[in-house]
């Protein structure tokens, strides 16, 4: 069977910081791998304190959990640096991802498109040069069935790449076993095919 699609994609580790320069301003980029909200104010703190001389911090972040995210243009006009900065992050299809950029201004005002422009190259070549993986979360399941479709469930199982965690062999056989949570609704409707298969049952 074709292989899953993914939960969703993010990147492995943190990035090098990548320099871009604009009209004298200095665009400082940045992107990190993140599990929660917490985790991202303090990698804009440690930020912060590493270029407290810089004139702006702008970000965006994804989370996967709730489909929460968040951008600013701390002090950018409106929309013109954490809104093309998330714009990177759609495109790109990222979640648990921050990208930061930090702008030190050299005394050429860029214009509002100017600085979409910048803000928007700053994150691509942040994410440009991460490594994007694919995340695929697993859920946990248990499977009921006589011990005549034995042979018969446990190809469907393999062929789903369902990892078997326990196994009770008996008239009815009972099995809790691992599989992709993309597959889990596919394999519950295959095995409830399989009469008189019971029906899959998530333990968590």
């Amino acid at each position: 069977m074709d292989k899953p699609k993914p939960n969703y994609f993010t990147i492995s580790k943190p990035t090098e910081e990548v320099l871009i320069k604009i009209k004298k301003s200095k665009f400082l980029s940045y992107a990190y791998p993140i599990q929660n909200e917490e985790q991202c104010k303090r990698l804009l703190a440690t930020l912060r304190e590493e270029h407290k001389n810089a004139n702006h911090v702008c970000y965006a972040f994804r989370l996967k959990q709730n489909e929460k995210h968040k951008y600013s243009d701390d002090g950018e006009p409106k929309n013109t640096a954490g809104l093309p900065i998330y714009g990177q992050l759609l495109s790109k299809e990222l979640q648990n991802t921050l990208i930061a950029v930090v702008r030190y201004f050299g005394g050429v005002k860029l214009g509002s498109g100017g600085l979409i422009k910048a803000y928007k190259q700053g994150a691509s070549t942040a994410i440009q040069n991460s490594q994007i993986i694919p995340f695929v979360e697993f859920c946990n399941a248990e499977v009921q069935c006589q011990i005549k479709d034995y042979n018969r469930v446990f190809h469907i199982l393999s062929a789903f790449k369902a990892q078997i965690l326990e196994k009770k062999m008996a008239q009815i056989c009972e099995l809790k076993v691992q599989i992709q949570e993309n597959e889990f609704e596919a394999l519950k409707k295959k095995l409830g095919q399989l009469y008189p298969t019971k029906t899959i049952l998530l333990l968590n």
